[in-house]
């Protein structure tokens, strides 16, 4: 029965002395084997790192490890999976994998100039914003065409080298895209001084995306370009999306201490006082000046307009809607600025998201006053507002000829 008996160990104490040192763990050493040219007697070369090579049969392509690489177990494959051969055989298989992989690489290299044609139609198609199947559904086989009426045959089938899949289009815009950012960060990190302008927003599909322009100076003028847009993946707090900006200064060698300017909108994410955006920053850099954006302020401001010019803007909202609502009443509208001359054909909608649009609508119904005039008087046209300015002005063919008709002043407050 002893021997179904586990004891306890005795406890041993922690003391170390001079006398029983503590002892030190023994790590394996890791050899890497090299290729020596004997090898190829027993049907191997060798492939992968040079640092770390491969054994390969020549015969039937099998790949061993590292440390097979030694003449015994070499040996032992060529026993016991092929017939024993002599050097020559083995020379000749050699050379004929070689030789077949040169073709191979042959077949699939691209050219220069194929590669840089490639790279030219990638950034066409993202410079027009168009979907990348264009390259292959219809800019390639119209070259082709081309090349073919103008040029021959023979063109046109040079034409066909040129990569132009859609897969192959994504990663020439990825590859373009990369190189700018490299360039950038270059750019950035010379000019040791940027400033920031950052701002969150929904685009149409709900997800919310964070802009970043930056300026900078670059030898002996001021830049600006656009720097990121980054998804916001769940919230958009003001910790959120300095972390966002901050992961992007570190996988670009970009410090907060170079950021001496910040501007912002008026959200509560981005000017709280303990975790809003700016005051994240202001941790990082104490001395980074901080202000709010212009076009915002200025929006904020056209909110609270005197009540005269409320009305106004109220009053052409509701008129251009009434010509937007329909598409009847849109087309004939159309129909009639063409007819008169116009330099536009239709208006423009208003709406409170996009504020800048306001001064537009004002412009544009301003422009067309004489067209919207003549459909007003349209038959089938029974408007039951009267704007403020419109009714000022009478058209040319009903005005005596001693008088002159009222021209309507746009006011210059609307021109945001």
């Amino acid at each position: 029965m002893e021997r179904f008996l586990v004891r306890s160990k005795p406890a041993t104490t922690s003391v170390e002395t001079a006398d029983n040192p503590p002892t030190k763990e023994k790590r394996k050493k890791t050899v890497s084997r090299q290729y020596h040219d004997s090898y190829l007697s027993y049907g191997f070369i060798w492939t992968g790192d040079v640092n770390n090579p491969q054994p390969e049969c020549v015969v039937c392509r099998e790949k061993l490890a590292n440390a097979n690489m030694v003449p015994s177990k070499l040996k032992r494959h060529l026993e016991t999976k092929h017939v024993h051969s002599n050097l020559d055989y083995f020379r000749r298989a050699r050379d004929l994998n070689q030789r077949q992989q040169g073709r191979l690489l042959d077949s699939v290299k691209v050219s220069d100039k194929a590669m840089e044609a490639s790279y030219m139609l990638a950034e066409l198609i993202a410079k027009q914003k168009k979907p990348h199947t264009i390259a292959e559904t219809l800019i390639l086989p119209a070259c082709k065409i081309l090349a073919g009426v103008m040029l021959g045959p023979d063109a046109a089938n040079e034409l066909s080298k040129v990569p132009s899949s859609d897969n192959t289009i994504k990663r020439r815009i990825n590859d373009m895209s990369e190189d700018i950012e490299e360039h950038l960060a270059e750019k950035l990190q010379a000019s040791g001084r940027f400033s920031l302008q950052i701002d969150e927003s929904t685009d149409i599909s709900g997800a919310a995306q964070l802009l970043a322009n930056v300026r900078y100076v670059d030898a002996d003028s001021i830049k600006e370009t656009f720097l990121f847009c980054k998804e916001m993946e769940s919230h958009t707090t003001g910790e959120e999306i300095f972390r966002v900006t901050n992961d992007y200064f570190k996988e670009n060698s970009l410090t907060w201490n170079m950021c001496v300017g910040l501007c912002t909108d008026g959200a509560a994410s981005m000017t709280g006082r303990v975790k809003g955006f700016i005051a994240k920053v202001r941790a990082q850099n104490p001395h980074i000046v901080t202000n709010h954006c212009i076009l915002h302020r200025e929006a904020l401001v056209a909110k609270t307009m005197p009540p005269e010019l409320t009305e106004v803007l109220n009053q052409a909202v509701q008129m251009v809607n009434y010509i937007k609502s329909r598409p009847l009443k849109s087309r004939l509208f159309s129909q009639l600025c063409a007819e008169m001359g116009a330099d536009h054909q239709s208006l423009i909608l208003h709406t409170e998201v996009r504020w800048l649009s306001r001064g537009k609508v004002l412009s544009r119904l301003y422009e067309l006053r004489e067209s919207f005039w003549s459909f007003q008087l349209h038959p089938s046209f029974h408007p039951s507002f009267h704007p403020s300015f419109l009714p000022s002005y009478t058209p040319a063919s009903t005005t005596p000829a001693s008088t002159t008709p009222a021209q309507p002043q746009l006011n210059p407050s609307f021109h945001l």
